[in-house]
């Protein structure tokens, strides 16, 4: 063999066995997504089943005539239909919601958006669970703001999984702060600060996962799929989502987005609501939402 056949014998075989660990690591990629998703569709059924057990139970009691018509359980186990019913409702629609994001069929607006009054509208949608535990949340939005342009449904749907979250660690009487801070790179941060126990280090990484895990490792209540949307909206709109906090001051979750999508000319949205037409659309729209 000659020293020319020796070199390319051993270029060949450094390129295989690099190709063997490419091969390795997306083998070991393909795995941890099976299993994630094994592990999602089990957790998925499980949520399905707990309220569709409690409606068909009940419904079976009313249906065979154990309660009198007259009874006031028959009252409450109607209402235990009704919320079963709409809790598994949420799931789906959650769920329906994730799958259209992950698969990059949503399509987003862009629209002028006051984000202090996008954030008093979302507190406003879940004012019964505020003053159910007396809850005190506190809006930060500074005066002066630059304009910002982004999909406001989406945006909301966002802003409410990430308040769900706080919802539901702040205890009692707590409170719950809202602030949005200019970033540098023409970008913005809007966060959600709860009165609970702080997430550990740990967990961060989770948090944004769907059936997420609270501060102390229990299951959290609602669809278990709200920060895990929330994370895709965000992402879809070019924006990031982060989670710190320390003992005694919570947990801070929040997003952080584009001011303006790339490619919007400001200048072209002034003139196209000069005439009263609709708001436009960004050039981004339909794109699929980054992995």
């Amino acid at each position: 063999m000659t020293v020319h056949q020796a070199a390319g014998l051993a270029a060949a075989l450094a390129q295989a066995r690099e190709t063997a660990r490419a091969l390795q690591v997306e083998n070991q990629r393909i795995r941890q997504e099976v299993q994630a998703r094994n592990v999602f569709l089990a957790t998925l059924s499980h949520e399905l089943r707990a309220p569709l057990n409690a409606v068909i139970g009940f419904a079976d009691l009313l249906a065979a005539g154990v309660v009198p018509a007259d009874s006031p359980r028959r009252t409450h186990y109607l209402g235990h239909i009704r919320d079963r019913g709409l809790q598994l409702l949420h799931l789906i629609n959650d769920v329906l919601d994730l799958s259209r994001v992950e698969a990059g069929a949503c399509v987003l607006a862009s629209e002028r958006v006051d984000l202090r009054a996008l954030i008093a509208g979302v507190v406003d949608v879940l004012h019964t669970r505020i003053a159910r535990k007396r809850l005190v949340v506190l809006v930060d939005v500074p005066p002066g703001l630059p304009p910002v342009v982004l999909d406001a449904p989406r945006l909301k749907q966002a802003l409410a999984g990430l308040l769900d979250h706080a919802l539901q660690a702040s205890p009692v009487a707590g409170h719950v702060k809202v602030r949005v801070r200019l970033q540098s790179g023409e970008r913005f941060q809007l966060a959600v600060q709860d009165s609970g126990p702080a997430i550990a280090p740990e967990r961060w990484p989770g948090v944004f996962e769907a059936f997420a895990e609270d501060s102390a490792g229990r299951r959290l209540e609602g669809t278990g799929l709200g920060l895990a949307l929330a994370r895709r909206l965000v992402q879809a709109q070019g924006g990031s989502v982060s989670v710190h906090g320390a003992p005694g001051q919570g947990s801070v979750l929040s997003m952080e987005l584009p001011l303006v999508p790339a490619g919007y000319r400001m200048e072209d949205d002034a003139a196209h609501h000069a005439d009263g037409s609709p708001a436009l659309t960004s050039p981004t729209d339909g794109a699929e939402a980054p992995e």
